[in-house]
C-alpha cells in the first residue's frame, strides 16, 4: 500500500519475496497512474472448477492478461508441498542453515481439538487456501520501502519453498473446513488425499476438518504414508471423542508398523518418567526426556559450530499441530564415541558430563562413563564423525525437553574399543572395549560411506566393512567407511 501517491502521476514499483532460504528475483509491476479506475473481476471457483481472472489495477483497455492462479489480490501466492520424507535414514542432504523461530504459547485447553460452532453463512463462498510459510507485505510511504515478515497460520512446512507462481487451490471441502476453523494451521495436499479416500461425506469432511488434518500429518511424519479408509473413520472418531494429537502421536509412534519399517520408534512425547520405564523397560526411575539420542552435546544441543562446524545442528521441515505447537527435523553430528557416552549415561546418571558439562569436569579421572566421554571428545577433534537426522521433536526447547523421548529401548552393543585415557590432553590407545548395551534409537545410527572412524568400529560403518585404512603419529589408527 502507497500512502504518499500523486494523482494522475505514473508509478511503477520494484517487488521482491524474502523466504527463509533467500530472496526471489525482483520484477517490475505494470505502470499505474492513481486517479484511474481500474476494473476487477474476481469470484470464488464455480463448481465447474473454471479458474476465475483477476484483471491487474493499470491494465490498458483491451490488453490482455494471463492469470496463473485464482487467487484475488493481496493473497499469498501458495507453494508446493514441502513436507520432509520419511526419517532416517532417509533425509534432505542439505537443509538451511537457521534455526526454526520460537513458537507462541499454546491457548489453554487447545489440545481438545473441539470444533467451534459452525459459521456456514459467511462460509458459503470460502475463498481459496494459502499455503506459504512466510507472507511478505511491502509498504510504500514517502520513499522508503518497509518488508515485513509475518506468520501465515496454513502453512505446514518451511523447507525449500516453492516459486512464487506455484499455484494450488485445494479441494471445496478443504476451503470450507478451513473458514469454519479461522487461526487453526492449515493442512495443504496432504489433506485432500487423505479425505477424498475416507469414503466420508462433503458434509461429513467439513465436520471433521481439523481431525483430518491430524491424521494426515502424523501418519506422514510418523509412518510415511496416509491413513487407509477404515483408519481415518476410526481415528477421527477417537479424536472427536477425546484423544488428543499428542495420545494419537505416542500410539503410531510406538506401534508395530513403525518398529517393522524403521526398527525403531518415533519420538513422542510420554507423560512422566514412570510411563517412559515401563515403555522402555529400564530398571531405575526417574529417567529424564532424551532427544537426538547418540547425537554430539547434550540432547539436540550439539556444540558450538565456531569449535566445530560438522557436527552443529540444523533444524528444518517445520509443521504445525492444531495447538499452535510447531514440530521439526533437526540434523546433528554424531560419534561412535557420543553413541556410547549416552547409553552410558542411561546407566549411570551421575556419570562423567551425563548431566552436561559442569565444573570441574575436564579434570575428572576415573568414573562412570569417563571413557566414553574421552573417545566422543577424539572422535570430535579427528573428525571422525557423521550426520543424522533425528524428530521430528516441538522446536520449543521446554517442551520438547519436558515429555519428547527416543527409543531407549535396550540394545545389543556393537564391538568397539576405547582409549584408556585419564586426560583429554593424552592421546588414546584403543584397548578397553565397551561392554554396556545400546538402544534401539543409537543402533539405528550408520555411518555412510567415505566416513573416517575408529580402526576398532568398522561395525559403525553402514557397509559393515572399511574401504581403506590409515595411521599418524599422536592419533589412533582409523578406516575409511566402504
Amino acid at each position: 500500500m502507497d500512502r504518499s501517491v500523486t494523482a494522475g502521476k505514473p508509478h511503477t514499483y520494484t517487488i521482491a519475496a524474502i523466504f527463509p532460504n533467500g530472496i526471489s528475483t525482483r520484477v517490475t509491476s505494470n505502470t499505474v497512474t492513481p486517479g484511474q479506475t481500474a476494473e476487477v473481476a474476481y469470484a470464488p471457483p464455480g463448481a465447474t472448477g473454471t479458474p476465475t481472472t483477476w484483471t491487474p489495477p493499470g491494465t490498458p483497455a483491451g490488453g490482455t492478461t494471463t492469470p496463473t492462479t485464482a487467487i484475488p489480490p493481496d493473497t499469498a501466492q501458495p507453494a508446493a508441498d514441502t513436507l520432509p520424507p520419511r526419517v532416517f535414514p532417509e533425509f534432505p542432504k542439505t537443509v538451511p542453515d537457521t534455526a526454526p523461530p520460537a513458537i507462541r504459547p499454546a491457548p489453554s485447553g487447545a489440545d481438545s481439538l473441539v470444533l467451534p460452532p459452525a459459521d456456514t453463512m459467511s462460509c458459503v463462498a470460502a475463498s481459496t487456501s494459502t499455503v506459504r510459510d512466510t507472507l511478505e507485505r511491502i509498504d510504500v510511504r514517502a520513499g522508503r520501502i518497509d518488508l515485513r515478515t509475518t506468520s501465515n497460520p496454513d502453512a505446514t512446512a518451511t523447507s525449500n519453498p516453492a516459486p512464487v507462481d506455484d499455484p494450488y487451490v485445494a479441494s471445496p471441502e478443504y476451503r470450507e473446513g478451513k473458514c469454519l476453523n479461522p487461526g487453526t494451521p492449515g493442512y495443504p495436499r496432504l489433506w485432500d488425499g487423505v479425505a477424498s479416500t475416507s469414503g466420508m461425506t462433503s458434509a461429513e469432511q467439513i465436520a471433521a476438518w481439523k481431525e483430518i488434518g491430524v491424521l494426515a500429518l502424523e501418519y506422514h511424519h510418523i509412518l510415511g504414508r496416509q491413513p487407509t479408509p477404515d483408519e481415518t473413520r476410526r481415528d477421527v472418531a477417537a479424536l472427536r471423542a477425546g484423544t488428543t494429537w499428542k495420545q494419537l502421536w505416542r500410539g503410531l509412534a510406538h506401534s508395530a508398523e513403525r518398529d517393522t519399517l524403521f526398527g525403531y520408534w518415533a519420538p513422542a512425547p510420554i507423560p512422566d518418567s514412570l510411563q517412559a520405564q515401563s515403555d522402555f523397560g529400564l530398571a531405575v526411575p526417574p529417567w529424564t526426556p532424551q532427544q537426538c539420542y547418540g547425537g554430539v552435546g547434550p540432547k539436540c544441543g550439539g556444540i558450538p559450530e565456531e569449535l566445530n562446524n560438522y557436527v552443529y545442528p540444523h533444524w528444518y521441515g517445520v509443521f504445525h499441530m492444531p495447538d499452535g505447537t510447531q514440530l521439526a527435523y533437526v540434523e546433528i553430528g554424531v560419534a561412535v564415541g557420543s553413541i556410547l557416552h549416552d547409553n552410558a549415561c542411561l546407566k549411570y546418571k551421575e556419570g562423567l558430563n551425563c548431566n552436561g558439562m559442569g565444573w570441574g569436569d575436564l579434570w575428572k579421572t576415573t568414573g562412570p562413563a569417563e571413557l566414553e566421554w574421552s573417545k566422543a571428545t577424539w572422535n570430535v577433534l579427528d573428525n571422525r564423525t557423521w550426520r543424522a537426522t533425528f524428530g521430528p521433536y516441538p522446536t520449543d526447547p521446554i517442551q520438547r525437553d519436558r515429555e519428547w523421548y527416543d527409543d531407549l529401548r535396550p540394545a545389543p552393543t556393537r564391538r568397539t574399543l576405547m582409549g584408556l585415557s585419564f586426560s583429554l590432553v593424552s592421546s588414546p590407545d584403543l584397548t578397553e572395549p565397551y561392554t554396556d548395551s545400546e538402544t534401539r534409537q543409537t543402533r539405528a545410527l550408520m555411518a555412510p560411506s567415505g566416513t573416517s572412524l575408529d580402526w576398532s568400529d568398522v561395525a559403525f560403518c553402514q557397509s559393515g566393512v572399511w574401504g581403506s585404512k590409515g595411521s599418524a603419529p599422536l592419533k589412533s589408527p582409523w578406516g575409511i567407511c566402504w
